[in-house]
């Protein structure tokens, strides 16, 4: 009998292990598992997928939309005008419908945070993984990943859709000094749009609430810009009022992914007062990354210090 007792506890010992032994050997919690996890938890909501088609359909149709405007616009005009066109056009096109598909995919970022609270599936996440920076950088991160890949994604369908859109029409090259605005756009847009998705996710961070991280998300894309260019407009003499829109984020993601300085807005408009205190396209890469790291890292210091509800 005893022989028959330790021969059983060897088979048990050496076969599957629980209680402490199994956390200690089995289980290692590591922050790339982290992102995977945050990853699946992601895409394995209905909203997340209604985010992507949306974002990844508004690129093609509001390019082949504007591109169609514009060549309708070209077969009016009369034949002794000039109607010139060139390969701008397309990267111009693209980067109009960045703006808006980087407010679908910003409002994306406030839910991801606050659905956590609302849903209380925040308890669950910290209790897996009580570091709380921690656990929000993994969720951050995989969220830059998604949004990154369907921000590409849209892009290069809004390039099929340019050209089949434009087919016939008589396109010039892309003026001298601009060979590498496609790289950017191509590149640029994706990392743009993520960054106003994480934009998205501090002000949810903030907010704690989907209705208020989206109205403050509203209020700086849309709100705050139009206060600033109504200001310029009715006190002409204070040029800094008109010059401060350039440096708020939706400015600066449509300045950074087409590459514009002041030198050829001026050449557009023919007004010098136009490029007055406008930044060129690199110090509006710079300026959407401040915004982001500033309202990210404070909504990363409120789920630090407050309480879980």
């Amino acid at each position: 009998m005893s022989q028959m007792h330790s021969n059983m506890n060897s088979s048990l010992s050496s076969g599957y292990t629980t209680g402490r032994r199994m956390s200690s050997r089995r289980i290692r919690l590591n922050f790339w598992g982290c992102v995977r996890a945050e990853f699946i938890k992601s895409m394995s909501l209905v909203s997340t997928w209604w985010m992507i088609g949306i974002a990844i359909v508004l690129f093609p149709a509001l390019t082949a939309l504007q591109t169609g405007l514009t060549r309708w616009m070209s077969e009016q005009a009369p034949q002794d005008e000039m109607f010139s066109m060139d390969m701008t056009l397309l990267w111009n096109n693209i980067a109009g419908a960045c703006g808006l598909a980087a407010f679908v995919l910003g409002i994306f970022g406030v839910m991801n945070i606050t659905t956590e609270y609302t849903t209380t599936s925040i308890q669950s996440t910290l209790t897996v993984n009580p570091r709380r920076l921690s656990a929000m950088f993994a969720k951050c991160v995989a969220l830059v990943g998604i949004v990154w890949v369907t921000t590409l994604v849209g892009v290069l369908l809004a390039i099929g859709a340019f050209y089949i859109t434009s087919a016939g029409m008589s396109l010039g090259a892309l003026p001298e000094g601009q060979a590498g605005l496609p790289y950017l756009v191509i590149l640029g847009a994706p990392s743009g749009v993520a960054a106003i998705c994480l934009i998205g996710c501090g002000l949810g961070a903030i907010c704690r609430s989907t209705i208020g991280g989206v109205l403050a998300l509203i209020g700086l894309l849309s709100i705050l810009p139009s206060i600033f260019q109504m200001l310029s407009i009715f006190a002409v003499n204070i040029r800094w009022l008109g010059a401060a829109g350039y440096y708020l984020p939706s400015y600066s993601l449509s300045n950074f992914v087409l590459g514009r300085s002041p030198a050829t807005e001026i050449a557009y408009a023919d007004s010098s007062d136009l490029g007055w205190g406008m930044p060129v396209w690199w110090v509006s890469g710079l300026v959407l990354l401040t915004w982001t790291v500033v309202i990210y890292a404070i909504g990363m210091l409120i789920v630090k210090r407050s309480d879980i509800k």
